[in-house]
């Protein structure tokens, strides 16, 4: 409970704490005890609900100092780590010196307007999203009480492509990787992992007895397993000799952990004549070869660590010949194919897709 107190002017001011359990002592300007205590009751109820914001010490906080607090609370529970590094980085550039709470939406359009004049509107809208996710924690913190990204309109984005490696390519491009690269890559295309989980990867994650790596910090804040290969089974065993548990899968000569390999993966595109492709894309090729391989939508969903399963239906249009097969076989081993011609005219005996073996 609060208390009413009188200065040495005469004048009341209450003393209470806030929901995170800090002293504020607050000036009323009055000198009327009832309308002291109205405000006192006030203040209790906004702490109570969790509402009470203490306008003195939003004005003190930079957004660079806040930033970098809230950086260091996602990094704790998250794997993609450059990603929000990179991007607050960005943001602090242009909006660090300003007071977090005296930022508005008008700075934060300006700052997208300003984005969108270097870098694509989806790179801004990502920006964007980080900055939101910052201002959200400001305000689960009491730190500010509102959040100026709501008012403000993200850039309309065209869909997700799609774009995976045919055979040829893949081959192509593992020929010109070479030492850990050719390792992340050939992980990325045998597993689908995202690239901040594969550079994150540390060997107590990877579990030999049972053929699984368990990731359990991913985008989507949930765990998940993945089933090693035979092939990658047999990399990794030889890869973790003399390694410590809390080692990187892919690191440096002196072990620290890669933060990026844009540089080298682009090198090796071009070395490989393959345009129009991004990292992200090898978790593309992944997905379509399971598809192509038989493996059901929602098995390859849960391997990918989709939340949705529209997610996964973007490598759908990949099944038609399978259920073109899938008909031929029926056809085939029932009596209904012969009843009057039936099928007849569905064409040629489709070409039968096989699982694609990732090159050395």
């Amino acid at each position: 409970m609060g208390s009413i107190r009188f200065r040495t002017n005469g004048s009341l001011y209450i003393d209470f704490r806030d929901q995170l359990g800090n002293r504020v002592r607050e000036s009323v300007d009055t000198t009327d005890m009832k309308l002291a205590r109205q405000i006192l009751k006030k203040r209790e109820l906004e702490v109570l609900e969790s509402k009470f914001f203490d306008k003195r010490k939003q004005e003190r906080v930079s957004f660079r100092d806040f930033a970098k607090k809230a950086l260091n609370y996602i990094l704790e529970r998250r794997r993609s780590r450059e990603f929000f590094e990179v991007l607050t980085a960005r943001l602090v550039r242009s909006l660090g010196d300003k007071f977090l709470s005296r930022i508005t939406p008008r700075d934060v359009a300006e700052y997208q307007s300003m984005r969108a004049g270097e870098v694509s509107k989806s790179s801004v809208n990502r920006e964007l999203a980080v900055l939101k996710r910052i201002f959200n924690l400001g305000i689960k913190w009491s730190v500010v009480d509102q959040n100026p990204v709501t008012k403000v309109e993200f850039f309309p984005e065209p869909k997700n492509r799609v774009r995976f490696l045919k055979k040829d390519e893949m081959q192509r491009l593992l020929s010109n990787c070479h030492g850990e690269l050719k390792h992340i890559v050939k992980t990325a295309l045998m597993t689908g992992m995202r690239r901040g989980e594969l550079l994150g990867l540390r060997w107590v994650d990877i579990d030999f007895d049972n053929n699984i790596i368990i990731l359990d910090r991913t985008k989507n804040g949930d765990i998940r397993e993945i089933p090693l290969s035979r092939e990658l089974r047999g990399i990794f065993l030889i890869k973790s000799k003399g390694k410590l548990k809390e080692d990187y899968v892919f690191s440096k000569s002196d072990g620290s952990r890669y933060k990026d390999v844009r540089v080298a993966f682009k090198t090796a595109l071009k070395l490989s004549e393959i345009s129009g492709f991004r990292f992200h894309d090898l978790r593309h090729t992944f997905a379509s070869q399971m598809v192509m391989a038989g493996v059901d939508i929602l098995t390859i969903k849960e391997i990918l660590g989709h939340k949705e399963i529209g997610m996964t239906m973007r490598y759908a249009h990949l099944v038609p010949k399978h259920k073109e097969e899938a008909i031929y076989k029926m056809e085939s081993s029932t009596s209904v194919g012969n009843v009057d011609n039936f099928g007849h005219n569905l064409g040629t005996k489709p070409h039968t897709n096989t699982p694609l073996k990732v090159g050395t």
